[in-house]
């Protein structure tokens, strides 16, 4: 029996259309099936005009308006900081169980106002530490990292009995060091009919794919330098996502003479085009810094797509092509060129091998992760071993 109201914080962007809500990331389709366990579902997201072509519907998951543009408005408004706050503080207060991801500030706010009151749990999905180095610099890099380790303090200090989900064995291992309750998840995404339907479907298999944020930390300088001594395999680099370093990669693949075999498709919501995509890749290559453990690894499994990917997060956790993984040792130019040479070469079984072991993956790793989380998260939530926290 549905007992309990579940309220996740997650700092989403939704699409309104004809007053319905959408959504692009495919985490959201995880996450609405919670209302399969819970009473009653709010989650929170920033919301635009759109078209919704393609969009995950929120269905019967209530959704909770965020009313700021970007999350870094909130460090230079404290009005607006501190009047969300309120507004989801009054949205909390007839919710059972705070589903929180860490380690956005106004999550830990919300934690330290509900402490000992109700149920926490906090997702975390990628190491933040490791994020800002690779990706900042200079006094903003300063500033970042001095946040971390404050809200880094007040975890330990006052967050030790709290449920942490951590998404990849690298986060996992960090946080289970110094907490209580700590759960290792992989956020799997079914989607049986897609794949049905475009089974029939084949453009050819002359690309190699990324799949991703344009941000400095997904590496896709060096792998767009390293194509520069591929272009005699005959594959294209097609490059599906968007953000900061959009037109600073395009000037790049234009100094390079790179403009026949890389194409950049802008963002594509999760779904039947992408799906698409991922069918007909020969492959798919992660070339970042740094990573927890990538949702892309789980979308592109299900059509048995190889995977080349620097050894670094969740990552490095995964076995070496036995996981349908390919790994580099780093995302150099010259180690992804290497990389790929060796896949693509035609006197080795490698690129089968890969093949075989990313459904195999797939299927071994295909539970419903959504019924396992709520019954930790009800479990954790009956038995209330933080409560101690509020004394």
């Amino acid at each position: 029996m549905r007992k309990f109201k579940l309220f996740i914080f997650q700092d989403f962007v939704a699409e309104e259309f004809q007053n319905e809500y959408f959504f692009s990331d495919s985490y959201f389709l995880f996450l609405r099936n919670f209302t399969s366990y819970f009473r009653e579902v709010t989650i929170t997201s920033r919301v635009i005009k759109g078209e919704a072509t393609n969009l995950i519907p929120a269905h019967t998951v209530s959704i909770f308006r965020l009313k700021y543009d970007k999350p870094l408005e909130l460090t230079y408004n404290p009005k607006k900081f501190f009047s969300t706050v309120s507004e989801l503080k009054k949205e909390c207060e007839n919710k059972d169980i705070l589903f929180l991801s860490w380690p956005h500030p106004i999550s830990v706010i919300l934690a330290l106002i509900f402490l000992g009151k109700k149920t926490i749990v906090f997702c975390v999905r990628q190491n933040i530490n490791q994020i800002i180095r690779s990706k900042y610099h200079g006094v903003t890099k300063f500033l970042l990292l001095f946040f971390s380790y404050l809200v880094n303090f007040i975890r330990f200090t006052f967050f030790n009995k709290q449920l942490y989900l951590t998404f990849g064995e690298e986060v996992y291992e960090e946080f289970n060091k110094s907490h209580h309750y700590v759960f290792n998840v992989k956020d799997t995404i079914d989607l049986p009919n897609v794949q049905d339907s475009i089974e029939s479907k084949n453009h050819g298999k002359d690309y190699i794919l990324f799949v991703g944020r344009l941000e400095k930390e997904k590496g896709l300088i060096n792998l767009i330098k390293a194509f520069k001594s591929l272009s005699f395999l005959g594959k294209k680099l097609i490059i599906v996502g968007s953000g900061s370093q959009s037109n600073h990669l395009k000037n790049l693949v234009e100094k390079l003479n790179l403009n026949d075999i890389v194409f950049f498709l802008g963002h594509i919501p999760f779904g039947f085009q992408l799906s698409i995509l991922y069918k007909n890749a020969s492959l798919l290559v992660i070339p970042s810094f740094t990573e927890g453990y990538p949702k892309v690894i789980l979308e592109a499994q299900q059509f048995s797509l190889p995977i080349l990917a620097s050894n670094v997060g969740g990552i490095k956790t995964m076995e070496h092509i036995n996981s349908g993984v390919f790994k580099v040792a780093t995302n150099s130019p010259e180690i992804l060129k290497n990389g790929i040479l060796e896949v693509f070469a035609s006197d080795s079984s490698l690129l089968y091998e890969l093949q075989k072991f990313s459904n195999l993956n797939y299927l071994k790793n295909k539970k419903n992760w959504t019924a396992i989380i709520s019954k930790r998260i009800l479990t954790y939530h009956e038995t209330k071993p933080y409560i101690s926290n509020s004394a």
